[in-house]
Order: structure tokens, then sequence, then C-alpha cells
């Protein structure tokens, strides 16, 4: 595969995947909450642990096709992952706290920030071949 084909094919699988994992997140967040009455924000917690797994295997297999050792790229997309939870409530406490910008402009900025984020870290560091 050319270089240009290959960027768009990971952009597009990225794409993909995350938002397989987050229909993942939200079905296990409403079940959680409509039939076995978690509160939402244990649900929440429990979705976003499901999703996971769905994420790392869509990304290692599908996006980057990494032949890497699971282990070692398991603990950098823990710790993407963390870096991404800590960018988000970051961009959103800098924007409604000090900024004192409306919530939804941090939720748009985190939305389009930890995405690309993470791109750059599996592309580089998790998932590098």
């Amino acid at each position: 595969m050319n270089n240009r084909i290959q960027r768009n094919y990971k952009l597009i699988f990225f794409g993909l995947v995350g938002a397989t994992s987050a229909i993942t997140y939200f079905a296990a967040v409403v079940l959680l909450v409509e039939v076995f009455y978690y509160e939402p924000v244990n649900a929440s917690i429990f979705g976003y642990a499901i999703s996971l797994p769905v994420s790392f295997l869509g990304q290692k297999i599908l996006t980057f096709r990494s032949k890497g050792n699971i282990i070692g790229e398991v603990n950098r997309f823990i710790v993407t992952h963390t870096i991404g939870v800590i960018t988000m409530y970051s961009t959103m406490w800098l924007a409604f706290n000090i900024l004192e910008l409306p919530f939804w402009v941090g939720t748009v900025l985190g939305t389009m920030l930890v995405p690309l984020l993470s791109y750059v870290l599996f592309n580089f560091w998790v998932f590098k071949n």
C-alpha cells in the first residue's frame, strides 16, 4: 500500500473503530441503567471499561495492523486513554472555569483534541511497528 492510501485507510478505520467503541459504550450504559438498574455514573464507568477492549482490538487489528507485543501495547494503550481522560477533563476545566466559556465549548474542544492526540499516540507509540 502506498503511503497516501495507507494514511487514508488508517484514518477511516480509526474513525470506524472509535464509532464502534462509542456505540458499545452507549449501549452498555443504557443496558446497565435501564435493565439492571445501575446508578448512571457507575454505569458510565462500567460502560467505558467494556468499550476499552473493543477499541484496543479494533485499533490493533484493523487500523494499525500491529504485530507488536500485546502486553506492551495494552500498557501503552491504557496510558494513552489516561492521557485522553486527563486532557478532556483539563480542557473542560480550562474552558469553563478559567475562560468562563459555555460548557459546550469545552466539550467540543475536548472532543476534537482527544481523538487527534489519541491517533498520534497510537500511530507513533502504542502500535508502532
